[in-house]
């Protein structure tokens, strides 16, 4: 069923995902009547900093405006996948404050995010949002490999100290990313609708974290709308329940 409000929506990339994974998504739009802009940061993009996020977003902000010089309609809504496509929705909505581009920022989507961050989401990403690629068994192998040599050397050398001061600096890294992320979430001063897709058995994004995260954006009178959905893992929810999915997307936007 086609609707009838007819934003423009970004569909922003999860890691490592290809244009192909984006593209039943983009079928699932059109089929409701509704344009979409997609983008995939690179992985540097999102480990090298703001400056980097910034030049990423000015492309999608550009794409953005490119379709839009021919739609009477600027209305957009931005859906993310996990927190590759978070952290790029936060360096597109900053660069929307600067009033350069025409977009009406009405909506946004968050599908398995945002949740916590550290340098281990790499190798859990790959092997979580993957399940049939051809290499993961090779992606788990040297994982697990590499843990097995620094666990050896640790017990070889004697090195416990040199072990806790790594691993509590991880966690110390791991927090302050995470704090960071969900304080730049929290910033947010649209007052735009946002809808949570998630899951309590996604393995790399704690429901709890996207329920908090919901939970501080409802607080500051943002209307905000959530699904949960069963059994599925990280980025999956749309393969698992195809018509869950799309009947919250379709309700999502037509109360835009």
């Amino acid at each position: 069923m086609r609707l009838r409000k007819k934003p423009l929506v970004v569909l922003l990339g999860w890691w490592n995902s290809h244009p192909k994974h984006l593209k039943k998504y983009s079928e699932l739009y059109k089929s409701l009547g509704l344009e979409t802009v997609e983008y995939i940061a690179p992985p540097h993009v999102i480990f090298m900093g703001p400056y980097f996020q910034h030049l990423a977003a000015k492309k999608v902000m550009n794409k953005v405006e490119a379709r839009l010089e021919s739609r009477s309609n600027k209305e957009v809504v931005f859906h993310s996948f996990s927190n590759n496509g978070g952290i790029m929705f936060l360096a597109c909505h900053n660069l929307l404050g600067t009033n350069k581009y025409n977009a009406e920022y009405v909506g946004s989507i968050f599908d398995s995010c945002p949740g916590s961050i550290h340098p281990g989401l790499v190798y859990s990403t790959m092997v979580e949002a993957y399940p049939e690629h051809p290499q993961k068994g090779l992606i788990q192998f040297f994982g697990i490999s590499i843990l097995s040599l620094f666990v050896l050397q640790t017990l070889k050398k004697k090195m416990l100290l040199q072990a806790l001061i790594v691993l509590a600096s991880y966690k110390a890294g791991t927090f302050l990313l995470t704090l960071l992320y969900h304080k730049a979430m929290s910033m947010v001063k649209s007052q735009a609708p946002q809808l949570y897709l998630y899951s309590e058995e996604d393995n790399l994004v704690s429901h709890h974290a996207v329920n908090k995260v919901a939970a501080n954006a409802s607080e500051r009178g943002i209307l905000v709308s959530k699904e949960k959905f069963e059994g599925s893992k990280h980025v999956a929810h749309f393969r698992m329940h195809p018509k869950q999915y799309e009947e919250a997307i379709r309700k999502f936007v037509e109360s835009l």
